[in-house]
């Protein structure tokens, strides 16, 4: 779309919003929405007047959006045990814990279908003895399913308690479990999910993200100034966890695009780059020095497991932002150079040597004043 958008002169926003599919689709309203927020306009007029001060700093800010469609497949287990006691629980899922928060967002579904504080709520690794024929924890929608068997299993629970609920509408919830043990009710159920439930259906997920970015043009060097990142979570399970999922997902993408190098030897074809001493995501130095994420409010999704949408994954399609974003501030030194260049070929990934050879500054520029 930017590329278009300079071959025809236009700007690359009114592009997208003259090309956006109709169905499905609620960028066409989110985009103008969120560019407002983030003063697009007044910032792009300050990197023009920045460009035009300085000649070999150059800043530059570009937009990038996405529409990703889930696909609900494989199963996911679950196993949810009441313990008469003192009525606590414990949950077991298919799903691995790798950081994405799976085991907080189940206590809290636990916590939130039998109405009892979320601490009341334990959850114990995967064991296959379990929650057997489990698919990979993968695909942004492990969370989901696992929420899903965890709300199926709280709901057989739920039905077998409710003839002493009804019976005792005052006990607490220790009384109740207590009373249900003690009458021979199991408290005990579980569930796995199938991407053939027909109560499990497919849904986009909205993104934007928008990156300011400044290049030295005498030695490559980058520093990414401002990202701001929309993210329609639905009705987010955690709002924490799921801000961490999308700068997590963003920046591994835009690690992706500035350092990721495949390297190899022409003769034999050994991979040199395949373990973590060649292969690493960007610093702590290097990530947006000032980086905002915006979660959509009040729009639950109307098929999503309460309400949610799948976060894993999708933020990293919007990582290619930064790359648009440095081309945009390359452009601006070819502008100085008197090039007549609509879109400059970048390579990457964008290192020092990549953005040195697509400034291609003239030798006679290089003037001591």
């Amino acid at each position: 779309m930017d590329h278009i958008a300079e071959e025809i002169n236009r700007d690359p926003v009114e592009v997208r919003m003259v090309n956006y599919r109709l169905q499905d689709n609620d960028l066409p309203k989110l985009v103008p929405m969120f560019l407002e927020k983030i003063n697009y306009k007044e910032r792009q007029e300050r990197i023009k007047e920045f460009n035009k001060l300085n000649r070999w700093k150059k800043r530059g800010m570009k937009l990038n959006n996405m529409a990703f469609p889930t696909a609900y497949l494989g199963n996911y287990g679950a196993l949810v045990s009441v313990y008469h006691g003192d009525g606590s629980v414990v949950v077991n899922i298919g799903g691995i814990e790798i950081g994405q928060g799976i085991f907080t967002k189940m206590a809290q579904v636990a916590a939130f279908e039998f109405d009892i504080p979320v601490e009341t709520v334990s959850i114990i690794p995967c064991l296959n003895f379990a929650t057997p024929n489990t698919f990979a924890t993968a695909s942004s929608i492990t969370s989901e399913c696992c929420a899903y068997a965890v709300i199926r299993c709280c709901d057989q629970i739920k039905a077998r308690l409710a003839p002493f609920r009804a019976a005792r509408p005052q006990a607490s919830w220790r009384e109740i479990v207590f009373e249900a043990d003690a009458q021979g009710v199991s408290l005990q159920a579980n569930y796995l999910t199938s991407d053939n439930d027909p109560r499990l259906i497919n849904y986009s997920i909205f993104g934007i993200a928008v990156t300011e970015v400044e290049v030295d043009i005498l030695t490559g060097t980058k520093w990414i100034v401002r990202a701001d990142i929309f993210e329609d979570a639905g009705r987010s399970l955690n709002p924490g966890i799921d801000v961490g999922q999308v700068e997590g997902a963003f920046v591994m993408a835009i690690s992706l695009w500035l350092i990721e190098d495949i390297v190899y030897n022409e003769h034999t074809g050994e991979l040199y780059t395949d373990r973590t001493w060649t292969y690493k995501v960007i610093g702590a130095k290097d990530i947006p020095y000032d980086f905002r994420v915006f979660l959509r409010r009040k729009r639950p999704n109307p098929v999503g497991i309460l309400g949610s949408k799948a976060v894993g994954e999708p933020p990293g399609c919007l990582g290619y932002v930064v790359v648009e974003s440095l081309r945009d501030a390359i452009e601006a030194s070819h502008r100085d150079s008197g090039y007549d260049t609509k879109y400059v070929c970048l390579e990457v990934p964008v290192n020092v040597e990549s953005l040195i050879e697509a400034a291609d500054v003239k030798l006679e520029e290089f003037v001591l004043y």
